[in-house]
């Protein structure tokens, strides 16, 4: 091989080694996990896409038989996600579905919550609501409409079960303090953890999901599987704010309908 044939390929083989390298470490990353049984509970993915990022959780917390939902934004009769569905079921788990959900719509996202509110009410659907996660959603206040519409259940849900965890992926800073302040606001003995991370590691979010709650601290950004040195300040104005957008959304929905 020629020394310029070799500079030629040399990036090709030096990216085609990282990638593998970087397969390899997250692979065992992912066996030295926390585990935590997760049969009969179910687990929301909000995502724009299936990336890569969604699918690699997906195919990691197939193999617990949890019950997984995932919400995206396209049709529920787009062809390439009915396709990838359908193969992430085939060698561990059938209860993996598909929702559509437009979570930059405040009725939208009314719609799918009560939606989803009236199948826990079937004699058939004993799952229990263990974990909501957000994949790179920009829409922080359409979340926190979602959880607050959610809160009557999580409270009933509470009375026999740890509280649902809340895990937003890449949270931007001027939102963490809104999470934060949430988080106290419902302390002592909250219904939810937020539990939101800075990053877009899947790591991150399956450690969210499988770890103790005594290995986390509800309100706080983790990233590394440990709450950040710098977070942001609490807010009582900044929660006041959403709370008030929240009620006169939920009005507007209920006197529209």
């Amino acid at each position: 091989m020629t020394i310029s044939a070799l500079i030629v390929f040399l990036p090709i083989l030096v990216t085609l080694l990282y990638n593998l390298l970087a397969q390899l470490v997250l692979k065992y990353s992912l066996m030295a996990l926390p585990s935590r049984n997760l049969r009969g509970k179910t687990i929301i993915i909000f995502a724009p896409s299936l990336t890569s990022l969604a699918l690699k959780i997906i195919q990691h917390l197939s193999k617990d038989l949890v019950q997984l939902i995932v919400v995206l934004p396209a049709p529920l009769t787009d062809p390439i996600n009915l396709q990838m569905i359908f193969l992430l079921r085939q060698p561990h788990n059938e209860q993996i579905f598909l929702e559509h959900c437009l979570v930059h719509s405040p009725d939208d996202v009314i719609r799918f919550t009560r939606q989803w509110l009236c199948t826990t009410q079937i004699a058939t659907h004993s799952s229990r609501l263990d974990t909501l996660l957000f994949l790179h959603h920009p829409q922080t206040p359409q979340i926190f409409l979602l959880l607050n519409v959610l809160l009557p259940f999580l409270l009933k849900q509470q009375e026999t079960g740890p509280p649902l965890r809340v895990i937003p992926l890449n949270s931007r800073s001027e939102f963490s303090s809104l999470w934060r302040t949430f988080q106290h606001h419902l302390e002592p003995n909250p219904p939810l953890i937020l539990i939101p991370s800075s990053s877009a590691s899947p790591l991150d979010a399956l450690w969210a999901i499988f770890a103790p709650l005594s290995a986390l601290t509800p309100g706080l950004k983790h990233k590394g599987f440990k709450p950040e040195k710098a977070q942001e300040p609490i807010d009582p104005a900044l929660l006041e704010k959403h709370l008030k957008l929240t009620e006169s959304v939920i009005e507007a929905h209920m006197t529209n309908k």
